[in-house]
């Protein structure tokens, strides 16, 4: 795509904007660079309209030769080659190279290649719309995957740690909720919290069970052996974890370790 416009939005003490415009044939890709004063994260937002059919569209970024590169996958961070093939990720990207870390977190786009010192993320994929073979197409009633206007955001930061990068991509991806509410009597104090958890680990779900209780499930994501403390409505304790494991706790009148299916034979953390 060729560059058809160069703007300076804004440019001031506390927020400079950016918007740059890509124009190919009938689309078109907006580019709008967001940086805050004091703030590790360059916020990019991107407007796509696209009318190519039959095309794939790919975000491009060349970066030092050597980098390493992780993704994040289902409870983990995976290292993958350099070989130009075509994998999925989550919310993350990694990279790392001479002791410098680059987080590149998403809110929509799963799909990257990596080859020698080229990053390539997969932005759309324009084929006919649940076609396949043998049906034959139809001239006038042709529907394409990604055809039209589609928007999504990557936040880039630097990261001494995965964990840190992780942290911004869980913020992109649910943004907190403000809700704004009239004085009035309630039983709870001014400041509260149902639950926290401390240490190098996350919680990644909190749910009910099909027995009624609370289940929480908590990722070790440090790479090494330690241990946590989790505070969940009222009731607090501290456990070990292991490097990379996934640990289930059903809550009820106490902590009790069960496993990813929730079975009721696990042992209580008294």
């Amino acid at each position: 795509m060729k560059m058809s416009k160069f703007k300076i939005i804004e440019e001031g003490n506390l927020k400079s904007t950016l918007e740059i415009e890509f124009t190919h044939k009938r689309s078109r890709v907006v580019e709008r660079l967001q940086v805050y004063k004091d703030d590790p994260l360059m916020r990019v937002h991107f407007f796509v309209d696209w009318h190519e059919p039959y095309k794939i569209l790919k975000l491009s970024y060349l970066l030092p030769h050597d980098t390493n590169l992780f993704a994040e996958i289902p409870y983990g961070i995976l290292k993958r080659p350099s070989n130009g093939q075509e994998y999925p990720m989550q919310r993350a990207l990694f990279l790392e190279n001479n002791g410098a870390g680059l987080t590149i977190a998403n809110n929509g786009k799963y799909a990257y290649d990596f080859l020698e010192n080229e990053l390539r993320i997969t932005i759309l994929r324009n084929p006919l719309y649940a076609w396949h073979m043998p049906n034959k197409m139809r001239k006038n009633n042709l529907y394409f995957t990604d055809e039209g206007i589609q928007e999504f955001d990557l936040w880039f930061t630097c990261h001494a740690k995965k964990v840190n990068g992780l942290k911004y991509a869980q913020s992109l991806n649910e943004p907190l909720s403000i809700l704004t509410l009239p004085k009035h009597d309630g039983s709870l104090p001014p400041r509260f919290s149902f639950g926290y958890l401390e240490g190098g680990a996350s919680l990644e779900v909190l749910k009910m069970s099909e027995k009624g209780d609370k289940i929480a499930r908590i990722l070790e994501n440090e790479g090494k052996n330690g241990e946590f403390e989790i505070s969940l409505f009222g009731k607090k304790e501290k456990f070990c974890i292991s490097k990379s494991e996934i640990k289930t706790l059903r809550l009820g009148n106490e902590f009790k370790e069960t496993n990813l299916v929730e079975e009721d034979n696990a042992l209580s953390w008294n």
